[in-house]
């Protein structure tokens, strides 16, 4: 298969968030091939470990349901076979999907082909929306703009300090769950 252009977005549901204890106990997986037709895949998982009734609450997965399900190494092949070396995509795919997913091949004896390679879409979005103080007043003004209409909320204030006071006050007004005398500013 010509894989360029091919790619597979990737989520999983766990058991919890510390790798390596925790199991995978759902896998969604969304192909989007060469020819613009999409595939999808979604397999419930026995983990073979107790899933917490906090983790039922999180993501709705009971121990009940999966009981009858098959375990993740009964699955690999079937997973390499939706993904076919194509490219892999997910939000915080680094962090937490693609090794918990790598994790769980290697469990079933088998390595997972990530050669097309990864893109994560929360690094694109921590790139093109940066956490910084710059990065908060550009997201706040536009809000702030979006609320009030106001075209001259968007200029920048020449220093940190009065950067954080137009934050401050755009989140006071966007968020509107400040008390009534810090809304007066």
């Amino acid at each position: 298969m010509n894989t360029e252009n091919t790619f597979v977005i990737l989520d999983i549901e766990t058991t919890g968030l510390k790798i390596p204890d925790a199991r995978i106990i759902k896998v969604n997986l969304l192909k989007y091939n060469t020819d613009k037709t999409i595939e999808k895949m979604t397999e419930l998982i026995n983990p073979g470990i107790h899933i917490s009734e906090e983790i039922t609450e999180i993501n709705g997965i009971s121990n009940d349901d999966v009981a009858g399900m098959p375990h993740f190494a009964e699955l690999a092949d079937k997973f390499e076979e939706f993904i076919d070396g194509g490219l892999l995509v997910g939000y915080n795919i680094k962090a937490f999907d693609l090794p918990m997913f790598v994790q769980e091949f290697y469990i079933a004896g088998k390595q997972l082909d990530i050669s097309a390679g990864v893109i994560d879409l929360r690094e694109i979005y921590m790139d093109k929306e940066p956490r910084t103080l710059i990065g908060a007043y550009k997201h706040y003004m536009e809000k702030l703009f979006q609320y009030t209409q106001d075209s001259h909320s968007a200029k920048a204030p020449l220093s940190d300090r009065e950067t954080m006071l137009e934050i401050f006050k755009a989140q006071m007004i966007v968020y509107k769950n400040m008390p009534d005398s810090l809304l007066e500013l």
